[in-house]
């Protein structure tokens, strides 16, 4: 069932028909609270909606009446998810598009070692609350699949939602920050080219250590 979901003050989800959705996105809520760019996308996400039953979104309103967060999904990202998402790495840029909101992009690795995107969330802010949102949307719009390991940046707001919704879920560091990290605050060139040998082989935790 294609959705889209929202909620009248604080955190939640409706879930609705596609005639539901028109319905509403059409209706004098929807107007009160989107306008611009935001009205575009909603029905941007309907359209979606009609062409792919598959399709999903939920966002949630702001107390002033303003669009807060947006999470969606297509048909493909689901299928894939459920074949791919034992490994989920969840990744925030930080406010680099010109709303200035977060961009959450949940991503894996197919058998061909290729990226696999599962879903995007534009998020109101970087507070637990709204993590925690999103990763129980995530959830329940894949059907409660729950991946064995989450692959973060290190940033403390997702350890403490993962922790929460996916306890038994491994955390892990992401390779790639470790390194971006490793390269801004190490001046030795030779020691950055053995940490980066060492960050990507197959290593036993002792042997990496040592």
């Amino acid at each position: 069932m294609a959705y889209m979901a929202g909620h009248s003050g604080g955190y939640g989800m409706l879930r609705f028909t596609k005639q539901d959705l028109y319905n509403y996105v059409h209706g004098q809520k929807l107007t009160r609270i989107c306008d611009g760019d935001a009205a575009a996308t909603i029905g941007y996400f309907e359209g979606k909606a009609n062409a792919d039953m598959l399709t999903s979104a939920c966002y949630t309103r702001t107390p002033d009446n303003r669009l807060g967060s947006l999470f969606w999904a297509d048909g493909e990202m689901m299928a894939n998810y459920q074949l791919f998402g034992d490994v989920l790495a969840f990744d925030s840029t930080y406010r680099s598009n010109k709303y200035r909101k977060p961009l959450v992009v949940f991503s894996g690795s197919n058998h061909h070692k290729q990226t696999s995107i599962f879903r995007f969330a534009l998020l109101e802010d970087e507070e637990v609350r709204t993590y925690r949102w999103v990763l129980l949307n995530l959830l329940d719009v894949m059907g409660h699949k729950k991946p064995c390991v989450v692959v973060t940046d290190g940033d403390k707001v997702m350890r403490t939602t993962i922790v929460d919704v996916i306890s038994t879920a491994k955390h892990r560091l992401c390779g790639w920050h470790l390194e971006k990290n490793c390269v801004q605050r190490v001046k030795e060139t030779e020691f950055r080219k053995v940490f980066k040998k060492a960050l990507y082989a197959n290593l036993e935790i002792n042997e990496f250590e040592e």
